[in-house]
């Protein structure tokens, strides 16, 4: 309360405020720096902060061999944004924007986002909305009640490929636009941004009642340092894993790993088209269903809601619903998604196998582990796809049709 009373009544920028022994951007800059996939890091600041050589007034920088280009930020962070982009004009890999406040970010969303980038150009952390969210008027009345399901909070890091956020920011400033993150601006454009799954520890500090939080969750990664493995070994600076296993939702532990199975048949039909995993592959037969039957996808949709316990595709997308009668399995790929999501699961991998005596689908796999974890926004390397043969045995040995086993694994937030 007597740090709170403090920030509040010193005009102390707040990423400069004392949290646990160390600036709170030192801290933001240590999650960075110590990130094996982080490069070169521009520290954008406000120009008061600087002293004559250009460095930081408030601390110092040793330790933080990463920060290659130290520059005056603008009057909003759009300016500052645009400022750093222009301080790396050497830099033409992926670019990770960061707030300097969010002193917590866990290794494994900034390895997503990331990802993320080299999947589709662009990515952002965020969590799904937890509470209900209402709508009101400036007197405080409620005016109507927002639907949380299709609602994301989101936070940093934001990644892009840079010459993307280079061309949004040249956009942006010849049309005058304006937006309050780096997202904002490609979606201003019509662009796209794809999101991947944050942490509700990877806080901003907001407001003084903040930095009691971020204390805790930074002594505890700390002591999880000191500690140390076998051999002495550091442990890595923040396992946000181990902090959700800590934590109690209706009685139950979570980080729980929960694992599910999924199979599905189809029959062959000649005339319509092959869609397996998401891909068209040529033949001169298709698998017959309700849906495009893709009995890759029909299988995996399984085991990923059999893993989180919400019934099965059946359920869900029932063959007596005109709606679905045709439509890309792959867009029901992402409504399960979706699911798990709202449901707390994230994919830690997934597994699948084909049944099926032609045709030979090895040329095809890059582009079904490609589909598959692009519809669910995860990482291709958590994506197996095989095939096999049943040696001329049963329905399939005989060409009548198709079937696919797949297994995965979840983490319940």
């Amino acid at each position: 309360a007597a740090r709170a009373d403090a920030l509040r009544a010193v005009p102390l920028p707040k990423q400069f405020f004392p949290v646990a022994g160390l600036p709170l951007l030192a801290h933001t800059l240590r999650c960075l720096e110590r990130h094996p996939r982080v490069g070169p890091i521009a520290l954008i600041l406000p120009a008061a902060e600087l002293d004559e050589l250009g460095a930081p007034r408030r601390f110092s920088l040793a330790g933080f061999s990463k920060v290659e280009r130290i520059l005056a930020g603008g009057a909003t962070r759009q300016e500052s944004v645009a400022r750093g982009l222009a301080a790396l004009d050497f830099w033409e890999g992926p670019l990770l924007v960061q707030d300097g406040a969010r002193p917590c970010t866990p290794p494994e969303v900034i390895d997503r986002v990331i990802d993320g980038v080299l999947a589709w150009g662009s990515a952002a952390a965020a969590i799904p909305v937890r509470d209900t969210v209402k709508r009101a008027t400036e007197g405080g009345l409620v005016r109507e009640t927002l639907d949380r399901q299709d609602l994301w909070q989101t936070q940093t890091p934001q990644g892009f490929q840079i010459q993307l956020l280079r061309e949004a920011h040249e956009r942006a400033a010849a049309q005058g636009l304006r937006a309050t993150d780096d997202i904002g601006l490609l979606e201003a454009l019509g662009i796209a941004t794809h999101l991947v799954l944050g942490d509700p520890l990877n806080i901003k500090v907001t407001y003084p009642e903040d930095l009691a939080l971020a204390e805790a969750i930074l002594a505890r990664a700390d002591a999880g340092e000191m500690a140390g493995g076998a051999g002495g070994e550091r442990r890595p600076h923040f396992t946000a894993g181990e902090m959700r296993a800590r934590q109690s939702d209706a009685g139950e532990m979570r980080g729980r790993s929960r694992v599910g199975y999924g199979y599905d048949v189809h029959s062959l039909r000649a005339g319509i088209p092959l869609m397996l995993g998401g891909v068209a592959v040529p033949w001169e037969k298709g698998l017959l269903g309700h849906s495009d039957g893709d009995v890759m996808l029909h299988a995996i949709m399984d085991a990923l809601l059999g893993a989180a316990a919400l019934g099965d595709i059946g359920a869900h997308f029932p063959d007596t619903d005109p709606q679905y009668k045709g439509c890309a399995s792959l867009s029901l790929l992402a409504r399960v998604g979706e699911k798990l999501s709202r449901a707390g699961c994230e994919i830690s991998n997934i597994d699948c196998t084909l049944a099926a005596e032609r045709p030979k689908i090895q040329a095809y796999i890059p582009a079904m582990r490609r589909s598959i974890s692009q519809t669910l926004a995860i990482p291709e390397t958590l994506v197996s796809v095989k095939a096999t043969t049943e040696e001329g045995l049963g329905f399939v040995g005989r060409g009548e049709g198709m079937a696919c086993h797949a297994v995965c694994a979840l983490i319940q937030r």
